[in-house]
Formats: C-alpha cells, structure tokens, sequence
C-alpha cells in the first residue's frame, strides 16, 4: 500500500500558490491558512512537555552544513537518561525554524499508535522524544537565553567521524504562501531550482559534512 504523505502532513489545509501567484489548490483543498505553532505555545504539544531538569545547561550550538535552523548538543545529566539510552541520544533544534517538524513528529507519534502501516514508516524516521525549552548560548552574541528546543536522534552518535549529505528533494522546492514562505524567499528559491539540478533530476546536494 502506498503511504500519502500529503494528506497526512494535512496538506488539503493548506494554501498552495502557483510561482504565477495564483492560488491553485490541486484536488479538494481548503484555503484556510495553517497555524504556525510559536514557542510560547509549543508546551501545548501533547507529547511536547519533557522537564528540563534532566539535561545539562547551557546547550552549546553546534557547526552544521545546511539549512537555516541552529542545533544544540544535548546532554542528559548523570542517572537521569532513560534505561538503555545513551548521555547524547538526542540534538536538539531550534522550533523557531522547525514548527512543521513539530506537528509531523507529534501526527506522527499518534498514528502509530492506531495504524500499523505508519508503524512501520515510523521505525524509519528519527526518534524524537518531543520538545523541551533549555539555556542555549546564542551562536550570534555569545549570550545564554532560552530557546524551545525539538529533540532528534542524533546520526553521529556512535562515530568518530561521520559524513552527512543534506539532500533537497523536489524539482520545486518553495511556493509562495505555503507554510508562511513570503513570496520573496519563494522567488528566490525558485532562482536556485532553475540553476541547480532540482530543475533536471529533481534533487539537489545541499550540504555536506566531512566531504571527499
């Protein structure tokens, strides 16, 4: 059976503009403009609330290659990590630049629960345990401040050295008033997708840790 990601990620609430700017909703969509979960209101996630008081402060960020969200090292304080999980299970996220990935992991969490299909799509997804607000060191001033950070598992666990690839799928990858992406930032993005390979294969290498 195949997987429908668009009408799982709730894509029929969502507002889908043509590059031309036209509102053109493929198929029976709303256009009712989604909400955008905020940090003052991301503890509401059902599955978000973990206590801060089981990870060491402040959370330093650390050096990615790609994307515009930072990363923190996270680490749980001795004797407080789950039984069989390991000190540095989990990076943590900024939410201010991940809301989306918020709402996927917390749909995702409940519907594998009641579907065995999403089950198994699940065991191939990161671990995200949810979301918990922590004094991260600001990268920009060297200033500590309390950020909402979502917990991924972390790929480099286990490695010394490790090789990401950050991969844009999509000969398309950004239209205008999907997801609060302002028109601007669409045209822009398209300016890249015509210059690079999303145009002719439909991915692009965005990224790259430890390259060759």
């Amino acid at each position: 059976e195949i997987l429908n990601l668009w009408a799982f990620l709730g894509c029929e609430d969502d507002a889908v503009s043509t590059s031309a700017g036209s509102s053109t909703p493929p198929g029976p969509r709303s256009l009712r403009s989604p909400r955008t979960p905020s940090c003052s209101d991301i503890s509401d996630v059902r599955w978000g609330s973990l206590s801060d008081d089981k990870f060491e402060t402040p959370c330093a960020p650390l050096c990615t290659s790609g994307g515009t969200a930072t990363f923190f090292r996270v680490c749980y304080r001795p004797g407080c990590e789950p039984h069989g999980t390991d000190p540095e299970q989990y990076l943590g996220k900024d939410v201010a630049h991940a809301s989306d990935e918020v709402e996927f992991y917390d749909k995702l969490r409940t519907s594998r629960e009641c579907d065995a299909y999403w089950a198994s799509f699940s065991d191939m997804a990161m671990e995200c345990p949810g979301v918990v607000r922590l004094q991260c060191v600001n990268p920009q001033e060297d200033a500590l401040e309390l950020r909402s950070l979502l917990l991924l598992q972390n790929l480099r666990l286990g490695f010394q050295k490790l090789r990401l690839v950050d991969v844009k799928l999509g000969a398309e990858t950004s239209i205008p008033c999907w997801k609060g992406k302002s028109r601007l930032h669409a045209w822009k993005n398209a300016c890249v997708d015509q210059r690079t390979n999303s145009a002719l294969e439909g991915f692009r290498l965005e990224g790259m840790e430890l390259p060759p």
